[in-house]
């Protein structure tokens, strides 16, 4: 897939995943929540519970950060989640 640049694409890389079998990349998506992922090499078009245990991980951590610079936000999850773009191999 290509992005023009790498502006907005993080490539997760966390000691807790064994990231030989699990590989992450987040982006910004155009105000819908999308997602990309595969299984055991089988392609799971709706998603499922290892898109929904990432983005959630995902999502805690950018809320975390946003209410740190700002105390007075109150930010609600899904609000992230509508502008990410999440592709997951597992």
């Amino acid at each position: 897939m290509y992005f023009p640049g790498d502006e907005g694409i993080v490539k997760i890389r966390d000691n807790d995943v064994d990231t030989d079998r699990w590989q992450v990349v987040v982006s910004l998506s155009d105000g819908e929540f999308k997602q990309v992922s595969f299984v055991n090499s089988i392609c799971t078009s709706k998603g499922g519970t290892h898109v929904n245990m990432i983005t959630d991980q995902i999502v805690d951590k950018i809320k975390e950060k946003l209410e740190k610079k700002d105390k007075n936000l109150n930010v609600k999850p899904f609000q992230i989640k509508g502008h990410l773009w999440i592709f997951v191999n597992a």
